[in-house]
């Protein structure tokens, strides 16, 4: 069993000992030592959650629009059913990747990593999942317009069949 007992008075530093099992021979540490390392863990936990925040962001209608204007390099997908398109319309230049389809994961594949990509569905739901999986994929950029085609046709912006 592990006895502790304090280091100095000055820096109140407890340590435990205990006799190890197996080898019979002391092992000691401090919880200072020990707080560090899960200090250390828990920073490089939150560090690699984070290292992925440039490759994965949120958009509204007015920055998708204006990121539409800006960048020609951007892919613009539109994750829904044909029978939506077919009801709504879709915005200017959007591939058709339905993400309901078995073949969802190979038709996103044939895109480009290293250019950036706009997700788009009916309300954001099936956007922020399909980008999820596309910064698992590898791919270096992509947007999520969380509004989707309902927030979309909303603000005024017109579509086309």
């Amino acid at each position: 069993m592990a006895q502790p007992h304090v280091c100095c008075l000055t820096c109140n530093i407890v340590n435990f000992s205990y006799l190890c099992p197996r080898f019979e021979h002391p092992i000691t540490f401090s919880i200072t030592h020990l707080m560090q390392k899960i200090y250390f863990f828990f920073l490089l936990t939150l560090l690699s959650c984070t290292a992925n925040g440039d490759a994965q962001s949120k958009l509204d209608a007015a920055q998708t629009k204006k990121m539409l204007q800006n960048d020609r390099s951007v892919q613009l997908v539109d994750l829904r059913t044909p029978v939506e398109i077919q009801q709504t319309g879709k915005i200017e230049g959007a591939l058709t990747i339905n993400f309901n389809d078995p073949a969802f994961q190979a038709q996103i594949a044939r895109l480009d990593k290293t250019r950036p990509v706009l997700l788009y569905c009916a309300a954001g739901g099936r956007s922020g999942r399909a980008s999820t999986q596309l910064v698992n994929m590898g791919f270096q950029k992509v947007y999520d317009y969380a509004g989707g085609m309902n927030d979309w046709k909303a603000k005024g912006q017109k579509t086309t069949p």
